[in-house]
């Protein structure tokens, strides 16, 4: 503990004050991501108590080992004097300021990245007057986080012809300088870097269709497209159109593996990424103390955009063929033509069609044995065709056979 102590008057009365000090915010689930869930407690406190805006008293205390919530310290104050307190906590600088301007202007959380983090905790700042009577016994300072909570989930149930799995998150362009009494804001592309990643609890709840935690420092770069109403329009070449400079939003980065059943249509890796913001289509704020809920969907079209917000490689083993080009039936005669492929009908991974003189013809379909069975009229006029058309559903793959009436 380090303490200024001020000369008193020979009349001065003073009174032991205690100091409540408590994170205000709301609890959070048992995910952590990769800042371990006992350092989102205070594990450093500075306690800066200044008169007539000049410091009067420091104080600094931490614990050893997990951090707790609250923190306690009794504090000898003058009776009748009013005093300006400033908290901060998990700061790794704990050199007090001169006085209450330059504590307010700047004390300022500064970090090299998700590492900072880990080793101090998530910061928090809080403030508050108080004039000291007989009667004050405890004074309450809540603090606030400088980082915002972001609750992430994953849903897949608009996945028809496949299956999506995560494979790892990373908070892209965090903030890395953010005052503990002011706007925390990137002004330049080196005030930002690689923030919160997720762990391998993370990937299994998200797997699973549960929420996982990431914290991100505050960053309000505001409302850079204010006249855009489409979230797939909320990517960097509009905001440069719009004159802003993405290079200093904070964005999520999503990359997993999409696949069908039989393992032979893969995209790897898919990689979606958002920006953050208190909407999806035109603000680009992160706020102190915020929790965002964000439920990214995925449908199988992922596999087919190429674009900033969603991008990836695909590997397409899949076969689709008939055996033979065409058939010649004479009227009243029938053939069975055989399709080489190794994917599924009844998992709808392809689908058929008929063109041409259809009305002269009857055709059955075995999609377990991917075998059609198809039978002229015996009214069909020579040279009467039908086509069948194979495509897979994505529609990336397609073969014909023709049918002709001798």
């Amino acid at each position: 503990m380090t303490c200024l102590v001020w000369a008193c008057e020979k009349n001065d009365v003073t009174k032991e004050v205690l100091f409540d000090i408590f994170a205000d915010t709301e609890l959070q689930g048992d995910t952590k991501s990769s800042i371990p869930a006992q350092l989102t407690g205070l594990n450093n406190v500075d306690v800066f108590i200044y008169d007539s805006g000049v410091l009067r008293k420091s104080l600094c205390f931490s614990r050893n080992g997990v951090g707790s919530s609250s923190m306690s310290e009794a504090i000898s104050l003058i009776v009748g004097s009013t005093y300006d307190i400033v908290v901060i906590a998990n700061h790794y600088d704990h050199t007090p300021p001169a006085s209450l301007s330059e504590a307010l202007s700047g004390l300022v959380y500064r970090s090299n990245g998700l590492g900072t983090l880990i080793a101090n905790g998530i910061p928090m700042g809080g403030r508050q007057t108080v004039t000291v009577s007989k009667s004050t016994s405890t004074v309450r300072i809540g603090l606030t986080r400088l980082v915002a909570d972001l609750e992430l989930q994953i849903d897949v149930s608009g996945l028809q012809h496949g299956s999506f799995s995560v494979s790892s998150v990373q908070v892209r362009q965090m903030n890395k300088v953010c005052p503990f009494f002011g706007t925390g804001r990137a002004e330049d592309p080196s005030d930002v870097a690689d923030g919160d990643a997720n762990t391998s609890a993370d990937l299994m709840l998200l797997n699973r269709g549960w929420q996982a935690t990431f914290y991100i420092p505050e960053n309000k770069q505001g409302t850079l497209l204010p006249d855009n109403t489409e979230p797939d329009n909320k990517q960097p070449d509009r905001v440069l159109m719009a004159g802003g400079n993405p290079d200093l939003c904070t964005y999520i980065e999503v990359c997993g593996v999409y696949s069908d059943a039989t393992g032979r249509f893969i995209a790897e890796p898919v990689v979606a990424k958002f920006f953050l913001g208190e909407n999806s289509f035109s603000n680009f704020d992160v706020n102190r103390n915020w929790r965002y809920n964000v439920l990214l969907s995925f449908t199988d079209d992922i596999c087919f955009r190429n674009d900033w917000k969603m991008s990836c490689t695909v590997s397409d083993l899949r076969i689709l063929s008939f055996t033979r080009s065409s058939t010649m039936l004479y009227p009243g005669d029938w053939q069975h033509i055989n399709l080489s492929t190794n994917i599924r009908y009844d998992e709808g991974d392809y689908y058929y069609e008929l063109f041409g003189e259809t009305d002269c013809f009857d055709t059955e379909f075995d999609g377990s044995r991917g075998t059609f069975t198809v039978t002229a009229h015996d009214s069909a006029a020579p040279g009467s065709e039908l086509e069948i058309r194979v495509t897979t559903w994505d529609g990336a793959k397609s073969a014909s056979h023709w049918i002709s009436v001798r």
